[in-house]
């Protein structure tokens, strides 16, 4: 997992130095700064770290990286001059570690499911929408469509209007319709694995012929579950 240390919480100037190929910049302590440096009292120096995005490859785990060569990945050095002595450079090193956890973890993205407008239902009337689950990588997981507001199993969908009227409608995972989309608990749903990125799945639907409801608008609420 990238990552790398800033001077500034802006994050635009790289902590580095003069060893080794990372390049960046020291820091350098002036006036006051080195005075409290020499003394017991010492000096804080911030250290502001970023993690930066767009690493869709990283799986779960926990990270860690060590500054610990000496004196090569941490170090401060001091020169202090005498008058006719010369100067004296001295050089002290110290180690710390960089941490981060990546847990597994699932984002879901649906679409609205639109059959359109249509006058009698004399025969099937077909829609599709899609369903974008993004986990990541290496982390298994299914996923399940709910029965909607109006059914209490996987065979009653139906959408409603305001005045109670109902439209029955079915979802399926396959383009044929032979598969009904229901929950885990139902052995419905279908199971994948996240590669960091955004995976599509389709949601065929259909609603079947039936005697046509008085005209209006229609619709129901479905619930996508991601278990991992």
């Amino acid at each position: 997992m990238a990552y790398d240390l800033f001077q500034n919480a802006s994050h635009t100037t790289v902590f580095g130095g003069s060893q080794g190929a990372h390049g960046g910049q020291s820091v350098v302590l002036t006036g006051g700064s080195v005075l409290s440096l020499l003394t017991t009292t010492g000096i804080n120096v911030p250290i502001y770290a970023r993690v930066p995005g767009a690493q869709n490859a990283a799986v779960p785990g926990a990270y860690s990286s060590t500054f610990s060569r000496q004196p090569l990945d941490v170090r401060a050095t001091t020169e202090t001059c005498r008058p006719l002595l010369g100067c004296t450079t001295r050089v002290s090193g110290f180690t710390f570690a960089v941490q981060a956890q990546v847990r597994p973890n699932c984002r879901v993205v649906a679409d609205d499911l639109d059959f359109g407008q249509h006058g009698l239902l004399e025969r099937s009337v077909d829609a599709t929408s899609q369903v974008r689950v993004t986990c990541t990588a290496g982390t298994s997981y299914s996923m399940g469509l709910g029965y909607g507001l109006q059914a209490a199993g996987i065979g009653g969908r139906q959408m409603r209007d305001l005045a109670g009227h109902r439209v029955g409608y079915q979802l399926y995972r396959d383009a044929a319709r032979t598969q009904t989309w229901g929950l885990v608990a139902d052995g419905l749903a279908t199971t994948d694995a996240g590669t960091g990125v955004s995976r599509p799945a389709t949601v065929y639907g259909r609603v079947p012929a039936q005697p046509t409801p008085p005209p209006g608008a229609y619709s129901d609420t479905v619930v996508v579950t991601v278990t991992y």
